[in-house]
């Protein structure tokens, strides 16, 4: 186990320190976000959309880093990437088909 961990040290340490990072810049902007809105009396529901889209963001850096200081190939990424947006495709499909058919013997 203490093999493994001196391995990985500095991915660990790494992934420490982005998490950390990712925690201080969601709160910052969040801050920052929110103080510009009442400054601009900008309404409530945009603000949350703002601070939703720049969590998004700054999620999707994380994981990129995340991938990039573990070494992640980017062809086994892609793999599982539209392996799971294939099952996703597929069950929206089958629901739509279901809701489909539904609706048409309701109709009928």
């Amino acid at each position: 186990m203490m093999s493994l961990f001196n391995t990985y040290f500095e991915e660990i340490i790494t992934t420490v320190v982005l998490i950390l990072s990712l925690l201080l810049l969601r709160l910052g902007s969040t801050k920052l976000v929110k103080k510009y809105a009442t400054r601009s009396e900008i309404l409530e529901h945009r603000i949350n959309l703002v601070i939703k889209y720049i969590s998004i963001f700054l999620s999707i850096l994380f994981f990129i880093s995340l991938f990039i200081i573990w070494g992640v190939q980017t062809k086994d990424l892609f793999m599982t990437v539209s392996s799971v947006l294939t099952v996703i495709g597929v069950a929206l499909f089958a629901q739509w088909s279901i809701l489909s058919n539904i609706t048409s013997g309701l109709i009928l």
